[in-house]
């Protein structure tokens, strides 16, 4: 079992830094295992897990910032069962998913009491597996964002308002948008209320 992994952060000047990091383990297994009636069955699963980011972030001088993060994955598992003296129970299972994921998000502050972030991000998803009746799928979502943190009231009675909406576009399942709105008031320094509603969309994996 071989873990390794690393996250540094870069700063190029003031306003610009970069995040980077990656991680990769390899785990080999054995084990000899039997079958009815006699048969000795030798098993080997092998498994490859890495995965790689990067996230640059532009901190504006207008109370804002850039952010874009980039992000690929891959997950390779591969069984061999081996029959002593026999190939009848002989197997190979492979399964390879590579994931790629993205996203742009610019966070500004208009007149001192609007907070805006928008923004977009996608993720597009390959499997190879006899685990689905292809053998072979694909599939891609494409997203957009926007939110408003108003601040109504300020002082010692802060009033403030986020209402958001996300839209989605999945290759698989469609359209969806999905609306939210939170408010919180602070009543006195004991007592904060906080308030939300909203709806969610998150299509299954293969």
């Amino acid at each position: 079992d071989i873990n390794i992994g690393n996250r540094s952060v870069f700063r190029f000047t003031e306003n610009f830094h970069v995040r980077a990091g990656g991680q990769y383990r390899f785990l080999d297994q054995q084990l000899v295992d039997t079958a009815v009636p006699r048969q000795l069955l030798d098993r080997r699963n092998q498994t490859d897990d890495g995965s790689f980011n990067v996230s640059p972030i532009l901190y504006l001088a207008t109370d804002g910032a850039v952010k874009v993060s980039y992000g690929f994955s891959r997950f390779y598992d591969r069984l061999d069962v081996d029959q002593r003296e026999s190939d009848a129970l002989d197997r190979a299972e492979i399964q390879d998913e590579r994931i790629q994921e993205g996203k742009v998000q610019l966070d500004y502050e208009f007149f001192d009491d609007h907070f805006i972030s928008v923004g977009s991000d996608f993720i597009f998803d390959e499997l190879i597996s006899r685990r689905i009746s292809s053998g072979y799928g694909f599939r891609q979502r494409l997203g957009f964002f926007a939110q408003d943190e108003w601040t109504v009231i300020r002082g010692e009675n802060e009033w403030r308002v986020s209402p958001g909406v996300r839209y989605e576009d999945d290759s698989r399942f469609g359209s969806q948008t999905s609306p939210k709105f939170a408010t919180r008031f602070r009543v006195n320094r004991e007592i904060l209320l906080r308030a939300s509603a909203g709806a969610g969309f998150r299509a299954p994996s293969f």
